[in-house]
């Protein structure tokens, strides 16, 4: 999540809820794992998913998705 501001060593604050909005960065549960991505919604496909904010990393499509939470701050040390 570099290119959004967040580090190695940030601290993430998450509003716990089961709904997002595309554009909102999120905590999801995607097959047993966890992860914070934005998420974002492809209208040429007609379906989510998640971009990890990183211009190394490619967009991650995913079937099953389930949102555990959005998040509203990020902490960084001094």
């Amino acid at each position: 999540m570099v290119d959004a501001g967040i580090k190695d060593g940030d601290l993430v604050l998450i509003r716990q809820q089961n709904t997002a909005n595309v554009g909102d960065i999120i905590v999801a549960l995607v097959e047993n794992e966890v992860t914070l991505k934005r998420l974002g919604y492809d209208q040429d496909e007609h379906r989510y998913y998640l971009h990890p904010e990183n211009k190394r990393m490619k967009d991650i499509y995913v079937d099953n998705l389930q949102v555990q939470g959005v998040a509203v701050k990020v902490i960084k040390d001094l």
